[in-house]
């Protein structure tokens, strides 16, 4: 059996048991067969207040797909979601952050508020599709977890991935005095789940929760943030 189903079997719970300790709220991107194989642990990302976003129906190669087959996959992904928690995603990310020339315009279609696929900026900014608007929060690869601890081969130990978020985190911290800064961590529940990963993920919280100044946001929170910037 795959090593990723550890992830919504027992990962994702860890991880929300940790930002349950500290009152942290995030964006769980979610595929719409994980939701149909796991609505309870969907339900449970709802009722702790995360933001549950939309992760394609079941991993697609978005840039493999046409027009009209990537709009049937949103739709289902749509769905899926929606009928276990009653709500509809606003928020979306391409998996690999791969899009088609066609995903931006069908998420603004779609209703889309924002999107986090593109490796091309600091800070968010507005794309504008004819009359829709999207927000694109930008992912990080320096802060991604899956570069570095990859299975069945790991790149690098917890204790690696702790000092690259740590060392991240004060360089734009120091920043931050002078103009906002976003740091966006990316953990796979099978990764940042288990153990000893969990541990370090919950003692970069620990640090960051003491730091002046330091707002823990979710994806649709900072897209809302910036575009209440973006409109002064």
């Amino acid at each position: 059996m795959s090593t990723h189903q550890y992830g919504a079997r027992r990962g994702v719970g860890n991880i929300m048991d940790v930002l349950d300790r500290h009152g942290v709220k995030a964006t769980f991107f979610v595929c719409g067969t994980t939701a149909e194989r796991y609505p309870e642990t969907v339900k449970r990302m709802l009722d702790s207040g995360h933001d549950i976003a939309g992760f394609t129906y079941k991993y697609e190669k978005v840039w493999t797909l046409s027009s009209e087959e990537e709009a049937e996959m949103i739709e289902k992904s749509i769905s899926a979601i929606h009928n276990i928690t009653n709500r509809r995603p606003v928020g979306w990310r391409c998996p690999d952050f791969q899009l088609s020339k066609n995903t931006l315009p069908l998420l603004a279609e779609h209703g889309f508020m924002w999107d986090s696929s593109l490796l091309n900026d600091d800070l968010p900014y507005t794309l504008h599709m004819g009359k829709h608007k999207v927000t694109e929060v930008p992912p990080s690869m320096s802060t991604y977890d899956k570069h570095y601890l990859y299975l069945p081969n790991p790149r690098g130990l917890p204790s690696d991935i702790m000092e690259i978020w740590n060392d991240e985190f004060d360089v734009l911290y120091q920043e931050s005095l002078t103009e906002p800064k976003l740091m966006t961590l990316c953990c796979h529940p099978f990764l940042v789940g288990r153990p000893a990963q969990l541990e370090k993920l919950e003692m970069f919280i620990m640090k960051a929760l003491k730091t002046p100044g330091v707002w823990f946001a979710t994806c649709s929170e900072i897209a809302s943030w910036w575009r209440e910037q973006d409109d002064i």
